[in-house]
């Protein structure tokens, strides 16, 4: 079974050795210059160390240039990624 945490503001310094997931809740509002979500991917992405295993599951998130080059390009991690499909939409 897996343990999660959610931290606070200090992330990484509070984390509980024996907790395998870590929840952060994010926000992303591009017009109003709020990029938290995408500042916090990027660096995640970036600091994966060499073997590691990343679960990332959003019904929105976008494949950019950026994240593509850090994920495919830059990165030794390896990403299980589940996203909706452009496929996808909700009937009423």
């Amino acid at each position: 079974m897996h343990q999660v945490i959610a931290p606070s503001t200090s992330a990484a310094a509070d984390c509980d050795p024996s907790a395998d997931t870590i929840v952060y809740p994010l926000v992303q509002m591009g017009p109003v210059n709020v990029n938290v979500d995408e500042q916090v991917t990027s660096r995640l992405f970036r600091s994966a160390p060499t073997g590691a295993l990343l679960y990332l599951a959003s019904g929105y998130f976008n494949l950019t240039d950026n994240y593509r080059r850090s994920v495919v390009d830059q990165c030794t991690a390896t990403f299980k990624i589940l996203t909706a499909a452009p496929e996808v939409t909700t009937s009423l």
